[in-house]
């Protein structure tokens, strides 16, 4: 009786060592197969590739902890092709997972259909229709999401401004208002009519076109600064940079909303009230556990800072 029961207890000690050894065992597999690994293809064009090493790095290191995939860097120096150097590192890594810029896909098609098990994922996405029939998933960043905590900040500030003017007024003059100029791209001028909140504020909308030279915007932006607005909204796309410039050189002080200010530092006269900024770890993150397929189109909000 004795030795049955010391057998029983040897084997329910034995049986506890198995089933700890087998689900450590299937701990290893299942972080193995989940880690993965993939490589972020850096081109001169793309505004991702403008941050620091520093910078990059904790990119990195955010989307890696939260997709659970090993994320390397390739950049490509002095204008060589991507496609050139990935096919090269392709020749030593085959990684699961490629993220690279909208300008890199013009030459990563042939590469990434040559390359079916790989999948090619596309940032910044421009807007309208995906091209079709195309290897890639594509990501794009929103804004209509983002636009309801956008306007309730851009209000607030402005009722505040227009508190603080009526302070400063002289007894019996005119109320003072205060107002804001935006210069947005097509897709963000849409946005703000969409908007209830900020349809119902004084906001004048000048809409910027892609195909309108530089004469013609400058020209635009400098007439309407004779508003001397409290705030300025600059959200036009790849204009953004020769708007900001006519305003910090001609119009009058005022607090900035700016689309993706991207570490730019202070300007004097010109504090930043928020920025529209394209979160790329975040983006990373949504990407790489989409489990979207080629042609898809996945999309991620713009971050209000």
């Amino acid at each position: 009786m004795e030795r049955t029961a010391r057998g029983l207890r040897r084997g329910r000690k034995a049986g506890f060592f198995v089933g700890c050894l087998v689900f450590l065992c299937a701990g290893i597999l299942l972080a193995g197969c989940s880690r993965g690994n993939a490589v972020l293809v850096l081109d001169r064009h793309w505004p991702l590739s403008m941050k620091t090493d520093e910078e990059l790095r904790g990119l990195v290191s955010r989307a890696q902890r939260d997709s659970g995939m090993g994320i390397s860097l390739l950049r490509s120096e002095d204008g060589e092709d991507v496609s050139v150097l990935l096919e090269r590192y392709f020749a030593e890594e085959k990684p699961q997972a490629v993220l690279a810029g909208a300008f890199a896909a013009l030459t990563l098609r042939p590469l990434a259909e040559n390359f079916p098990d790989v999948r090619f994922y596309i940032l910044d996405a421009p807007p309208g229709r995906l091209p079709p029939q195309n290897p890639f998933v594509w990501i794009r960043f929103d804004a209509r999401p983002a636009i309801p905590e956008l306007a309730a900040k851009i209000r607030s500030f402005l009722e505040s401004s227009a508190e603080a003017r009526r302070g400063d007024a002289p007894p019996g003059s005119f109320p003072v208002f205060s107002s804001a100029l935006a210069f947005l791209e097509p897709d963000m001028d849409e946005y703000f009519k969409e908007d209830a909140v900020l349809d119902s504020l004084d906001i004048r909308r000048i809409r910027i076109s892609e195909g309108e030279s530089d004469d013609a915007i400058r020209g635009r932006v400098t007439d309407s600064l004779a508003l001397k607005p409290a705030l300025y909204v600059i959200a036009a796309g790849a204009r953004s940079a020769l708007v900001l410039d006519v305003v910090r050189q001609q119009g009058s002080p005022g607090s900035i909303v700016l689309d993706d200010r991207d570490d730019l530092g202070e300007l004097a006269g010109f504090p930043f009230l928020a920025s529209l900024e394209r979160g790329y770890s975040e983006a990373i993150r949504t990407a790489l556990r989409s489990g979207a397929g080629p042609g898809d189109l996945v999309t991620v909000s713009l971050e209000i800072r």
